[in-house]
């Protein structure tokens, strides 16, 4: 590295540690007088560490002079030991008071973090997986209580307290005041080598840390079909590459850092090196007397003992820094924008005109347009990837189009607030989405303070009622993360959910993945309840359960190639219907297995 790298280095790992400091003191917000209170107390705790060693150096010059009595050993001895108490219970006091910061501070982060969460659009969470956010709200909240109730009183003590003996020593003697520096100007010098490189690591290290755990968990809650599917080695092998990168930068941080701590730790501790040997020359000259040189002896070592703990600062302070970038990344996402407020027509037909998406920066939709009329159907079918979840979930503004117009009534989506557009539809998604707490709640969250009566008749409604009524408690079971019950009676809790809210724009994405030959019929009768008088978007694979719908879209590498009725687009003769040949010859192949196994 060269030198003028390495000063940009050095000068941009002192801005980082600059910048932190101050955003630590940002984040104090409301309590600035009492942490400079807690600050205090920690410069005076500090100052006081140093009680016994200016006992000692009295001693020591009673003992010089031949005046030390055992009436002033006791005395001394008693100043020492109120002095060390007095000392003990401010250091207690200023870690009492900037914890009780910390806490607020805390506290005030994950408000700040919830309200944000609220003001970004729904593919922020499509895009930022539940590990990461949990990693956040918890985990980097918690870190910064280091940052707030240690590292600010403890970086002040241990910077201040050292200024106050460094004067008194240049005020006794400035040559044996050099002498005592130059070990700390030596261990200084090799910790802003190390330092350089500690952020960047630091922050690789904890985003290497926070994949890995993401991937963990991923495994973990899928293992029992992995197992099924014999698939563990090739799942794993994903995990284990994580495993890898985290040891390589491991490896990196403790190759790069190794040996800071220890030249810091041998320099900062060897003031004994060079004080003892220029006192003893200055003695020898006749230039120093023997109580100067034992009053350096012993604050020289004081004063290591005060700053030794500095290096830690460095690790400790980019460990804020990354949990700093993280934070500004995070409240640097996109909010969702709102536009000029615009009040519902109230008719509910559904209009996508020309709308183009792009996600990182590739185009996955281009010039789509579509109109469903109020109270009307229209099935989006096409290959995987091909755009069709993107388009349903562009409705209720997961992302915002790049291009085009999506408008509801007539009026567009991004001049209707979030409260407002949520009202005009519910959704079934593929994925499904259930609380670990009770079916009652996971249904009534549809609709606000809903009666049992409520709750039950859309249980009913979405053939899920007899069910729940066979489990020990009922609607108040709770639906366990490990799966208590089934895919497919999961799903219709979710269609309770949303028979309950009663929206009049309805948008099925994949509803009956999880039906079984069981659970088909009860499962199609559920939807058969909750698509009644909805203007209704469905995506589905199954072609036989969308042929009676008013228009089929097709959708092919992000364009609508197709649009039409079942029997329009069979008389096309094009991709839809090469698709139903495709979906019949299917069909018949099952049909036909399982008549071949009913009869053997």
């Amino acid at each position: 590295m060269s030198q003028e790298t390495n000063e940009q280095a050095n000068a941009s790992s002192h801005g980082m540690s600059g910048m932190i400091i101050r955003t630590l003191w940002d984040y104090i917000g409301d309590y600035p007088k009492l942490m400079v209170f807690s600050m205090s107390l920690g410069v005076i705790g500090g100052m006081l560490q140093l009680a016994p060693h200016f006992i000692v150096y009295l001693i020591a010059n009673d003992v010089i002079a031949d005046e030390l009595f055992a009436q002033r050993l006791y005395l001394l001895g008693g100043i020492c030991l109120a002095l060390v108490v007095v000392g003990l219970i401010t250091t207690w006091g200023s870690s009492h008071v900037s914890h009780i910061i910390a806490a607020n501070v805390q506290k005030q982060l994950r408000q700040k973090i919830a309200t944000k969460l609220t003001r970004v659009p729904l593919g922020f969470f499509a895009d930022h997986n539940a590990h990461e956010l949990k990693t956040l709200v918890v985990d980097d909240v918690e870190a910064i209580e280091d940052g707030v109730a240690h590292l600010i009183p403890e970086i002040t003590a241990a910077f201040t307290a050292p200024a106050f003996i460094l004067a008194a020593m240049f005020w006794m003697d400035w040559r044996m005041a050099l002498a005592s520096i130059l070990g700390l100007v030596a261990a200084f010098y090799m910790m802003g080598k190390s330092v350089m490189t500690t952020t960047e690591t630091t922050r690789k290290f904890y985003a290497s840390k926070e994949k890995m755990g993401a991937q963990i968990l991923e495994v973990v809650q899928n293992l029992p079909m992995v197992k099924i599917l014999s698939r563990g080695d090739a799942t794993l092998s994903g995990v284990s590459d994580s495993f890898a990168e985290f040891r390589n930068i491991i490896e990196e941080w403790v190759s790069s850092n190794a040996g800071g701590p220890s030249w810091f730790m041998l320099l900062s501790s060897s003031a004994l090196l060079f004080v003892l040997p220029v006192g003893l020359l200055l003695i020898y000259l006749h230039m120093l007397d023997l109580s100067t040189l034992i009053f350096f002896l012993l604050f020289s070592i004081g004063l290591n003992n005060l700053t030794i703990n500095i290096y830690s600062f460095t690790h400790r302070l980019a460990r804020q820094a990354s949990i700093h970038i993280k934070m500004e990344q995070f409240y640097n996402a996109d909010e969702l924008q709102l536009h000029d407020v615009v009040s519902s027509s109230g008719r509910q037909d559904v209009a996508f005109r020309n709308v183009s998406f792009s996600y990182e920066h590739t185009k996955v939709l281009s010039g789509i347009s579509f109109e469903v009329p109020q109270g009307s159907s229209l099935a989006l079918v096409g290959p995987s990837g091909a755009g069709k979840t993107t388009i349903a979930r562009l409705l209720p503004r997961f992302w915002d189009v790049d291009e085009g117009r999506i408008e509801i009534g007539g009026v567009d989506i991004r001049h209707m607030t979030p409260q407002d557009l949520s009202a005009q539809m519910s959704f079934v998604f593929q994925e499904i989405f259930l609380f670990s707490d009770s079916i009652a709640s996971n249904i009534g969250i549809g609709r606000d303070g809903p009666s049992e009566d409520d709750i039950i008749a859309a249980a009913k409604a979405a053939q899920i009622h007899d069910f729940i009524m066979t489990l020990p408690d009922g609607y108040e079971t709770v639906l366990s993360s490990k799966g208590n019950i089934s895919g497919g009676e999961k799903q219709r809790i979710c269609i309770a959910r949303a028979i309950l809210k009663n929206a009049p724009i309805l948008v099925l994405d994949e509803a009956t993945s999880f039906a079984d030959a069981k659970s088909e019929a009860a499962l199609q009768k559920a939807i058969n309840q909750l698509i009644k008088g909805k203007t209704l978007i469905v995506i589905a694979h199954r072609l036989s359960t969308i042929r009676n719908l008013d228009r089929i879209a097709v959708v092919v590498d992000g364009q609508i190639v197709e649009t039409g009725g079942h029997e329009e687009l069979l008389a096309v003769e094009g991709k839809y219907k090469n698709m139903w040949d495709a979906h019949s010859r299917a069909r018949n192949f099952k049909i036909g297995v399982q008549s071949a196994e009913g009869t053997s």
